[in-house]
């Protein structure tokens, strides 16, 4: 899991409503420690390199960066001449951190974002990440296998939890919203976090084509 890292470069000096929104990507490594039975070649492993990016954004600013994002990665998964993603929303798990007002907050980001660009999707209830709601990017390969592979997630609990904040335009403090690719507006805002992830689950499925 990478996000503690980016949160924590995010935290190296103050931050101001100018500096707004801050992207952040690199090529992590992840380590899982799957069961032997559920490893499968090159599809499941328990080590790879994923393309991961972090965007700290104002409340304001979380529509706009995460109809940005749903453009980039289908961008991206038409030049392997995927033409068909299917997107499916996973909703709050009964087991989460965060209050229900802000889970509304963070769903809603979401949905609102697929319906403006007018993009078919489908509900997981419960499916999503314990710290906030996610899009799943599913590709099908060459044998008409389904595959789960980029994500888009939107996160109000992991800045407030890690401290990371920004100086607002009347010089408050407020808490920057962290998407896994949010900021509640109060008297100390934080930013939102995104986080993004092209080829999460599955980096050679590009090479079933």
């Amino acid at each position: 899991m990478n996000c503690p890292g980016g949160t924590l470069l995010y935290r190296h000096g103050l931050k101001s409503y100018r500096d707004l929104p801050i992207r952040m990507g690199e090529f992590g490594k992840v380590h899982r420690y799957e069961p032997s039975g559920s490893l499968h070649g090159l599809l499941r492993v328990r080590h790879f390199t994923q393309d991961d990016a972090h965007i700290f954004c104002a409340p304001e600013q979380m529509n706009e960066e995460c109809r940005s994002v749903v453009a980039l990665v289908l961008d991206i998964y038409r030049q392997f001449g995927f033409e068909e993603v299917r997107i499916k929303l996973s909703t709050r798990p009964a087991n989460r951190i965060g209050s229900d007002a802000t889970w509304d907050q963070l769903e809603g980001a979401l949905i609102h974002s697929l319906e403006e660009m007018n993009l078919v999707y489908q509900v997981n209830p419960g499916e999503g990440a314990f710290y906030g709601p996610k899009l799943e990017f599913v590709l099908r390969d060459a044998i008409g296998r389904d595959w789960q592979c980029g994500t888009l997630q939107v996160d109000m609990n992991l800045p407030e939890r890690f401290g990371i904040e920004y100086v607002d335009e009347d010089v408050g403090r407020g808490y920057a919203a962290a998407r896994k690719i949010a900021v509640l507006t109060t008297a100390r805002p934080k930013p939102h976090l995104a986080h993004r992830q092209v080829n999460e689950e599955h980096p050679e499925i590009f090479k079933a084509r």
